[in-house]
């Protein structure tokens, strides 16, 4: 059980500086490292232009940083009925990858968040 509180620590830390670098291309304060060219276009997918890259206007980037700050908290209360909190980023994930598809690019840091948000729920349910 400790180990794998520590693998979900780990998916935590890693998935939150991958939304925090979301957040701040989206905030134009970083620079954006991708291909933009291709099947892998990370500016294409991360458009404000785009309709699927934003909900109420608000870029996908900002509700996966909040979910991540809200999971921190969660895990920081060690409260295992908490745990199927976890379960609801896979909504997240599972827009991503159909946001991706309508607009017919990958974008790499999405589909990492995406991989760990699944790694977060997998871990969640064996902690369960």
């Amino acid at each position: 059980m400790k180990k794998l509180s520590l693998l979900l620590l780990a998916l935590l830390v890693i998935g939150t500086a991958d939304s925090i670098y979301l957040t701040s291309v989206e905030l134009n304060a970083a620079p954006l490292v991708c291909s933009s060219s291709g099947l892998i276009d990370c500016a294409r997918v991360l458009s404000p232009a785009d309709p699927y890259s934003s909900i109420f206007r608000i870029p996908l980037a900002f509700y996966a940083l909040a979910w991540f700050i809200i999971s921190i908290a969660v895990f920081a209360t060690r409260r295992s009925k908490l745990a199927p909190w976890y379960f609801t980023g896979l909504i997240g994930a599972v827009y991503s990858v159909f946001a991706m598809s309508m607009i017919g690019s990958i974008c790499i840091y999405c589909s990492i968040l995406d991989a760990t948000l699944v790694a977060i729920a997998a871990v969640a349910f064996f902690i369960m």
